[in-house]
């Protein structure tokens, strides 16, 4: 399967709707309310500090317009810094949760995102603050801390998210950046339904999705898992669900759990499957975001991945099955997998194999069926070759003699210098032979023993070959070609079969009886 990449969330987009009030019967202005204006500012000396920060903030827009951008961060920085104290001043004042939200927006804006994460905590944890804020301050939070890690990743401070298959693990606590990124995703996703923004479930699932593949990268596998089916029953009809496709399959396999990823594989198909319809009728509805535009196609990509991968699976159980003494259940397998891929690269291997199985099986006319099948389907796939070498030699074996050497002859013609052209030469003139066509047979058995590779790579075969030719053509009264043969013979190297020895003998004597 392959993997997506990892996405940044929305920081301040959709801020939460509404201004509740706090507890006690005292009004607390919440994280969407605007910054006060000096005359709502009660307190002297409050009113004085906010003045301060405004004038910050006033002249970070200056330099941003003049594009002073250097300028512009460290004067957002400080009036971040004076809001955070003036909260932390007047800690009962109406404004508090409204300054801390201002000033992780100026740590933005000032790039100071473990800033911005303070600031959110701070605000999202009041003791009034109402659900909306709490969400708000949750998704502002994890935000700023996915955009940290991001940072200190990039500087080389800090541990990547990597997704791949892992042939060791070496499980371990992510670190502190990574644990306050986590903590913040999860607080979020307690209280997302109370955030008015329209992608708060977008969010959610993208930020329980990088949460997740944090524990999978650091071999917290268990972990990962469990996060990644939370999110498939939390938010199935996100992007985020399809992209934690990949990885949670990849948890599976990390744990030598193959069983375990085949389920998983046609589980997640399934699931898919079903949403597919939702996500397309999603898609159609007015308003749709793009997102949900998009869902549908991301859905269908991930299925065809998902069936080749469960057709991949389905070939490598059959060869389980085979390598574990079950040829009848392997070659079923192997059936299954071509009716299915018939256009696969892999469907000619999985007939020839088909037929392995039911030689192993006994079923040898199913054998053969499965190689003609595979030369009528697939005659120029690699299987093609030695698919034709076996249904010869088995036409052989079942004295179909005319047949054999017709199959052997194709496979000499389409294939000269195959890995088969020995055993097609030989056994072609064996069933020559055996069909009573000594000439004929002679003359095959005479061209492999006379063959240089056939020769190196088997002399002693070579060598008998050459003997029995020149015993037919003895016979036959052709002894001009028998002189030939069994010359060749007694000068071949590498003779160490006695039976072959022994027959170098015979034929030297042969040929001092034919001076």
């Amino acid at each position: 399967m392959k993997v997506k990449g990892l996405a940044l969330v929305a920081l301040l987009a959709g801020a939460c709707a509404t201004a509740g009030g706090g507890g006690g019967g005292l009004k607390v202005f919440q994280a969407d309310h605007r910054m006060p204006d000096y005359k709502d500012v009660g307190d002297d000396t409050e009113r004085a500090e906010l003045k301060d920060t405004q004038t910050h903030t006033g002249r970070a827009a200056d330099a941003r317009t003049s594009g002073n951008m250097d300028q512009a961060r460290q004067e957002s920085k400080l009036a971040a810094d004076a809001l955070l104290k003036l909260a932390e001043r007047y800690p009962s004042s109406e404004w508090r949760i409204v300054y801390r939200r201002a000033a992780a927006e100026n740590y933005l804006q000032a790039a100071d995102a473990e800033g911005a994460a303070r600031a959110a905590d701070l605000f999202r944890t009041d003791k009034d603050a109402t659900p909306a804020t709490q969400a708000f301050g949750a998704r502002l939070a994890a935000g700023s801390l996915q955009q940290l890690a991001f940072q200190k990743v990039k500087a080389g401070e800090l541990e990547p998210v990597k997704i791949g298959r892992k042939t060791e693990l070496k499980p371990r606590p992510p670190a502190e950046t990574w644990k306050r990124y986590i903590d913040a995703a999860d607080a979020y996703a307690v209280v997302y339904t109370t955030d008015p923004s329209p992608t708060a479930e977008h969010d959610a699932a993208l930020l329980q999705l990088l949460a997740a593949e944090v524990q999978y990268s650091h071999d917290n596998i268990e972990e990962a898992q469990k996060r990644f089916e939370a999110i498939f029953q939390k938010w199935p009809l996100t992007a985020a669900a399809v992209d934690g496709v990949g990885p949670y399959l990849l948890t599976f396999p990390a744990r030598k759990d193959m069983k375990g990823y085949g389920d998983a594989v046609v589980r997640m198909q399934a699931m898919l499957e079903s949403d597919k319809p939702k996500a397309q009728a999603a898609a159609s509805a007015s308003g749709a975001t793009a997102e949900q535009k998009a869902l549908p196609e991301k859905i269908a990509s991930v299925l065809q991945q998902l069936g080749q991968e469960k057709n991949r699976l389905g070939y490598a159980g059959a060869m389980e099955l085979l390598k574990s003494g079950k040829p009848a259940e392997a070659a079923a397998g192997f059936e299954e997998f071509v009716a299915q891929n018939p256009d696969s690269p892999d469907a000619a291997n999985a007939l020839y194999n088909a037929g392995v199985a039911y030689v192993q099986a006994k079923e040898p006319k199913k054998a053969e069926e499965a190689r003609r099948r595979l030369l009528d389907k697939y005659p120029d796939a690699p299987e093609a070759g030695i698919a034709t070498v076996a249904l010869a030699t088995s036409r052989l074996q079942a004295h179909d003699t005319g047949g054999a050497v017709q199959l052997y002859d194709r496979y000499l013609e389409k294939w000269p210098d195959g890995e088969q052209r020995c055993l097609a030469l030989g056994n072609a003139g064996a069933a020559l032979e055996q069909g009573n066509k000594k000439l004929q047979a002679a003359a095959r058995y005479r061209t492999f023993g006379q063959d240089a590779r056939c020769a190196k790579d088997d002399p002693n075969t070579a060598a008998r070959a050459l003997y029995n030719s020149g015993v037919l053509y003895y016979n036959a009264k052709k002894r001009g070609d028998a002189k030939a043969v069994w010359s060749t013979l007694v000068n071949l190297k590498g003779i160490d079969d006695p039976v072959t020895k022994s027959q170098m003998t015979d034929a030297r004597q042969r040929l001092e009886s034919l001076k």
